[in-house]
């Protein structure tokens, strides 16, 4: 991983075999970040995405090897548990430009992954929320 500070964001490039999920939160670990922005684009050899069913109240998890294109990365920072949390989204391409989306997991990078951390001045928290079964901000 080689990460780059530009103004107040951070560049991340990951290379092959590298988990992005993991990554990225040890990102935040290190540089103290609790709130923010994520992007980001790549290539990945295997991922986990996952779709939130409300009625079960729990992720319908797929998960996907082979060559996937990220066409998107998006999501934010957050704490939840004292640790920095990632809420991530992402829609993968497959060789055929077929795209699957949802939450993001976990996802090994193929061949690279670029990502942008827009780090915010603030500490936004999560709580567990029973009546959804989610992780929900913390705004009040």
């Amino acid at each position: 991983m080689l990460i780059k500070k530009i103004a107040q964001s951070y560049l991340i490039r990951l290379d092959p075999g590298e988990e992005i999920v993991s990554a990225l939160k040890s990102v935040c670990q290190a540089r103290r970040i609790r709130a923010g922005l994520v992007f980001g684009l790549g290539a990945v050899k295997e991922a986990e995405l996952g779709c939130f069913l409300v009625r079960t109240k729990k992720y319908q998890a797929r998960r996907l090897r082979g060559a996937w294109e990220i066409a998107s990365l998006s999501g934010n920072i957050s704490v939840l548990d004292g640790e920095p949390y990632l809420h991530l989204h992402a829609v993968l391409g497959d060789q055929h430009q077929k795209a699957l989306g949802g939450h993001l997991s976990s996802a090994v990078v193929s061949a690279t992954a670029e990502i942008w951390i827009w780090p915010v001045r603030a500490v936004i928290r999560r709580h567990f929320s029973a009546a959804t079964g989610l992780n929900l901000l913390d705004l009040e």
